[in-house]
């Protein structure tokens, strides 16, 4: 079995693989970065559409952690929402305008265009068109191309973590605090699998939508990444709620994704005879 050794590996390659890797690379560490699919960019991040919050005109962060927690519906941990309606609009400015430079709309003023999406009391939502993703992965992966201490491999499938509770040869390592020391890697196109030892692993993969039969979810979203922490004695919590999108082109066996940002510009939902139906179930 081949084996490498890098500091910190990086399983997925979307926004938070990225921003692992980047950040770790410029604390002086070796990454290694993987991707199953055949491209670095391929990931949730590409396909994201509507924007990212950023802030609005005269937003706060209470503000924005107000309207979180009313779309959480009262189950969102409230440390992280604080935290991420503190440091969110800041790393966004910090990361994706200043650092990556990703290309944002402006508006005729060059002020950066700003629009609404659902559960926002404000207009907070920053975009690039309505490929947003797409625009960020872009200038995601060509930061983490400039950096030399970054490998990224491409056609790599995680199969399982390396843990002593699992793997080591000594028996009584499963009284041991839970330790992973990396992954077992399938590599496509050798049809073998690699050993990939690492001091941290990250897990970026992304979500499951695609365990079911009628998602909007990219290919690559079926959960392994999650499969592969419970495997190794991660605390999964609130499984229960699987990222969608109400909004979908029924189209064939794929569902194409109908901008959140539609509704945020009044977009209403109707049936056939005209009738907007969706009042019947919650007023916004």
């Amino acid at each position: 079995m081949d084996r490498r050794e890098t500091d910190v590996l990086v399983v997925g390659s979307g926004l938070a693989g990225c921003a692992a890797a980047l950040m770790a690379a410029r604390g002086g560490a070796r990454v290694i970065m993987l991707n199953k699919a055949d491209r670095a960019e391929e990931s949730n991040t590409w396909h994201a559409q509507g924007g990212i919050i950023y802030r609005g005109v005269l937003d706060s962060p209470e503000q924005l952690a107000s309207d979180i927690m009313t779309a959480g519906a009262g189950v969102c941990d409230p440390a992280a929402v604080e935290l991420l309606s503190r440091e969110g609009p800041r790393l966004v400015k910090e990361l994706l305008l200043d650092d990556v430079g990703v290309p944002f709309d402006r508006a005729t003023d060059g002020q950066l265009d700003l629009t609404a999406e659902a559960a926002h009391s404000v207009a907070r939502i920053i975009h690039a068109e309505d490929m947003t993703g797409r625009s960020i992965e872009e200038s995601m992966i060509a930061a983490v191309r400039r950096e030399p201490g970054i490998t990224i491999l491409t056609g790599r499938t995680a199969i399982d973590l390396l843990t002593l509770s699992h793997h080591s040869r000594n028996p009584l390592d499963v009284y041991a605090p839970p330790t992973c020391v990396g992954a077992y890697v399938f590599d496509h196109a050798a049809q073998h699998v690699e050993l990939l030892m690492a001091k941290e692993t990250i897990l970026a993969t992304g979500g499951l939508g695609r365990i079911f039969l009628h998602t909007t979810n990219p290919a690559g979203a079926c959960g392994d990444g999650v499969a592969m922490a419970y495997r190794a004695g991660a605390r999964c919590i609130n499984m229960q709620f699987v990222q969608f999108h109400p909004t979908t082109l029924y189209h064939g066996s794929e569902r194409f994704l109908i901008s959140e940002a539609l509704r945020g510009e009044g977009a209403r939902l109707i049936d056939a005879a005209g009738h907007e139906f969706m009042l019947g179930y919650h007023p916004d």
